[in-house]
């Protein structure tokens, strides 16, 4: 079987993770398959190529936006990519986690054609959270699942349901906010936890970069500079894992990884490691709510508009902050250890089980 994967990693070590951790799977289910890797920003020019495969693989991600005009190319993938489509694990876009946001989210006519056309595989469509399963069935799709993420899944942990860095924490990672707005936040939270766990190492890092280049503006590399300055002089390390999967072992021997990117959140779990994730929008919301975990969000929850400029000058106004994170952490880190982080182990249970739903979603590819 020759299968194209298409890949959305280009900067953001997120997006690395997602696809080390999918053809993984792929082999692990398949392991006779041949697997072709492509960029999606480059489907129009590898058509071809694709169309002398068996089928299509899209592998996590916000695959499920409303408008995914400028997240792959929409006319090409409906009217001239031949082999069926196969998503794992795509996720919602949301703007919160609040059911208000789910209801009012509408898929753009030509996104919807193309989820169309996926659907008629016949696979079904494989979701990361409750919130992408529900997005998905008001639209009609109705054959849409929970299998979990691809990068849940570190094939040589998942049956490991048990923290395994479970004692003193000496070393704690803080992971960067992918808003540039909760920059000031993030620095509260890692002052926060240098004041909680005084004797610890702690290291910031910063999963799309730092510096300017194709993929981070001027304006993102004056803040994140500006954040990484601030943090140093209070002897904090500071690491860019960008551009690879390669640099989440930064992560490996960490004690306590706090922080807004949910795929490092996502990591930690994947080796059983303790982790608290803040969440930015809905794709953080949407991880917590499949495993089940305590939330803490960086937005002001209780509304949030939806629309463009509304949301702009919502954002702009500094009502959508939350004033609380820090005291929420401090809440939550209080019940995890006097739970003896049971939170946590519950959601390795769940990863274990939703292993087996997405190698058997992942086996239709044989049919």
């Amino acid at each position: 079987m020759k299968i194209a994967y298409l890949s959305g990693a280009y900067k953001n070590a997120g997006d690395f993770l997602i696809e080390k951790r999918a053809l993984e799977l792929i082999r692990y289910v398949l392991p006779d398959a041949q697997i072709s890797r492509m960029l999606r920003n480059e489907i129009r020019e590898n058509a071809d190529r694709i169309n002398a495969c068996d089928c299509a693989v899209i592998g996590g991600g916000p695959v499920y936006q409303e408008d995914l005009s400028g997240y792959l190319p929409l006319d090409v993938c409906i009217n001239e990519i031949k082999p069926p489509v196969m998503i794992m694990g795509g996720g919602w876009y949301g703007v919160s986690g609040a059911s208000s946001a789910v209801r009012s989210y509408h898929f753009e006519e030509k996104t919807k054609q193309f989820l169309g056309k996926v659907y008629e595989s016949g696979w079904g469509l494989s979701c990361r959270d409750p919130q992408t399963v529900s997005v998905l069935k008001n639209a009609g799709f109705e054959d849409s699942r929970m299998t979990g993420c691809p990068a849940w899944y570190n094939l040589p942990f998942v049956e490991n349901t048990e923290i395994r860095n479970s004692g003193e924490i000496r070393t704690i990672a803080v992971s960067d906010p992918a808003r540039l707005w909760n920059l000031e936040g993030a620095v509260s939270v890692t002052e926060y936890l240098r004041s909680r766990f005084p004797n610890a190492k702690i290291k910031f890092v910063f999963h799309r970069g730092m510096k300017h280049d194709r993929y981070t503006s001027e304006k993102t590399e004056k803040a994140c500079m500006a954040c990484a300055e601030k943090l140093e002089k209070s002897g904090v390390e500071i690491l860019d894992i960008s551009s690879g999967a390669e640099g989440f072992s930064v992560y490996d021997d960490c004690d306590l990884h706090v922080g807004y990117r949910v795929h490092a959140h996502i990591y930690n779990i994947s080796i059983r490691h303790r982790s608290i994730l803040i969440e930015e929008d809905g794709r953080g919301a949407g991880v917590n709510a499949a495993l089940q975990l305590p939330r803490i969000c960086a937005y002001n929850d209780y509304w949030q508009p939806g629309s463009g400029s509304l949301r702009k000058l919502y954002i702009k106004s500094g009502r959508n902050i939350n004033p609380d994170v820090v005291k929420e952490l401090g809440v939550w880190l209080d019940i995890q250890r006097d739970t003896g982080w049971e939170y946590l182990e519950n959601a390795m249970k769940l990863t274990k089980r939703y292993f087996g739903l997405m190698t058997e979603y992942v086996r239709q590819l044989e049919r």
